[in-house]
């Protein structure tokens, strides 16, 4: 699949200068056109799609790409597997960023009480997840809501060594 979508940069008609955003676009289209792929290849595929789209700052292209993700990932691993609930996570962060705050704050909070059940509260997952709910609370204007998650994310984030695998990157040195 890869080697197909770079394959299809073809100088001839596009020229020299290809861009990124043009091969994920082309990414996309076929992503769903293999009826044999499976459902968790399907998913890590559009996962990688949207988080591509979100490093380039494209949310709204990223948006569909996690929510296909996170319905492929049900459909394979189950609503409580913890790559699910990273979708989740993905997908809540899409829609906090286009200021849907309702479904973000519902959607965060699923994939952080499913993560804490998952992985214990003191895992990378967990805290990212508790990080987003403070981060759209702070969006929303609830000051005094944030302040406590962030709290909460900082106890629970000092609870493990900076070169642990599972600490987050604000943690780690």
């Amino acid at each position: 699949f890869v080697r197909g979508i770079f394959n299809a940069a073809d100088p001839g008609k596009d020229g020299t200068q290809v861009k990124v955003v043009d091969l994920l676009d082309r990414a996309a289209t076929q992503a769903d056109r293999n009826a044999e792929t499976a459902p968790e290849t399907a998913a890590a595929l559009h996962e990688t799609l949207g988080s591509t789209y979100q490093g380039l700052g494209l949310l709204r292209k990223a948006g569909p790409h996690y929510a296909r993700s996170l319905e492929r990932r049900r459909t394979a691993l189950g609503e409580n597997d913890p790559d699910t609930l990273l979708s989740m996570v993905n997908l809540a962060n899409t829609l906090r960023a286009e200021q849907k705050f309702d479904e973000a704050t519902a959607m965060s909070l699923t994939a952080w009480e499913g993560l804490k059940r998952a992985r214990g509260e003191n895992h990378r997952d967990t805290l990212i997840a508790l990080a987003l709910r403070a981060q759209i609370e702070q969006e929303r204007g609830r000051l005094a809501e944030a302040e406590a998650l962030f709290r909460d994310v900082a106890r629970l984030g000092e609870a493990i060594p900076a070169d642990d695998d599972q600490a987050p990157m604000w943690y780690s040195s």
